[in-house]
């Protein structure tokens, strides 16, 4: 038989600087890495809220926001992240994804009209 090793010596380590929000449903955790941190500008303590369009229910974005009920962000190593399973569980059961996902962001933000 002949076999071929594959170890940290021959397999590089590959980052990719895609933005992405990684979603557990399990721990509600909401991650957001550092490449999506710094296109939003995001700094410790700053909020986040999510929205969805009601006519694509699939469709969910997420924005910076000062409102007062906004989910905090805590700073770790670059990546901002806030739990909340209620929003999570949401998110992934309207996308038929779980137990985790890493969604991608859009490098450039989408003007949308705030519906209440």
């Amino acid at each position: 038989m002949k076999v071929k090793i594959f170890n940290t010596e021959n397999v590089p380590l590959v980052r990719k600087r895609t933005p992405t929000i990684n979603l557990n449903y399990k721990s509600g955790l909401v991650s957001i890495n550092k490449t999506s941190s710094e296109l939003m500008g995001l700094k410790e303590g700053d909020g986040i809220e999510f929205a969805q369009n009601e006519e694509e229910p699939e469709s969910w974005y997420i924005f910076k926001s000062k409102s007062a009920a906004a989910f905090v962000l805590r700073e770790d190593m670059g990546r901002f992240m806030t739990n909340n399973s209620g929003i999570v569980r949401r998110i992934l059961d309207s996308v038929n994804i779980g137990p985790t996902c890493s969604p991608r962001i859009a490098l450039e933000p989408e003007k949308i009209n705030k519906v209440d």
